[in-house]
């Protein structure tokens, strides 16, 4: 038996008796994710300000910084994600091994890398950039969220290591080169 199997059959067995829960932790992580990401980049930018800014310059500020601090890196991990698991196409463990229940609703194909971890991995080395407790609370989600898959039978482990890592990666790159760029254009 492969490590990928050894590790989802008994998680998958405590899945099938425990359906809410599972569902729960697999599926609407990412939610609060997104929720706390939001909350920490509101209040990264007031706590910031050199003034006290208005709703409209708030929110202006939230859409242009947010996007370029948030929304790019998370948008390119994800495009990686989905252009993998199109070169790279292997069954779900539940459409490839009998023994193996589906217990959240999934096709059966194009599990790897998980684009939920990775899109969640990515949203929090993007928000630990300016919020570490924040960003390592929905690293902390991601993995949570990814064991989940796992017990639910939609994703190998591979699958979850491999989407946090490409997560990581591509949000870190981002900030990497985001930052020699801002740093070059203020010399």
């Amino acid at each position: 038996m492969n490590t990928d199997l050894a590790i989802i059959e008994p998680l998958n067995r405590w899945a099938v008796n425990h359906v809410d829960l599972t569902v729960a932790i697999a599926s609407n992580t990412v939610y609060l994710a997104i929720t706390l990401s939001i909350i920490a980049f509101l209040y990264s930018v007031m706590r910031n300000a050199s003034k006290p800014m208005s709703l409209l310059q708030s929110l202006r500020l939230l859409i242009t910084e947010g996007f370029i601090k948030l929304v790019i890196p998370v948008g390119l991990a994800s495009l990686a994600s989905d252009v993998i698991s199109h070169l790279f196409e292997r069954p779900r463990p539940f459409a490839a091994h009998s023994n193996i229940e589906m217990v959240i609703t999934q096709s059966p194909n194009g599990g790897m890398p998980s684009l939920l971890v990775t899109f969640t991995v990515a949203l929090g080395v993007a928000v630990m950039f300016f919020s570490r407790k924040m960003g390592i609370t929905i690293i902390v989600l991601a993995i949570a969220a990814g064991v989940g898959r796992i017990a639910a039978g939609i994703h190998y482990p591979s699958d979850i290591v491999v989407g946090a890592l490409l997560g990581a990666g591509i949000a870190w790159g981002y900030k990497v080169i985001f930052r020699d760029i801002k740093r070059r254009a203020s010399l």
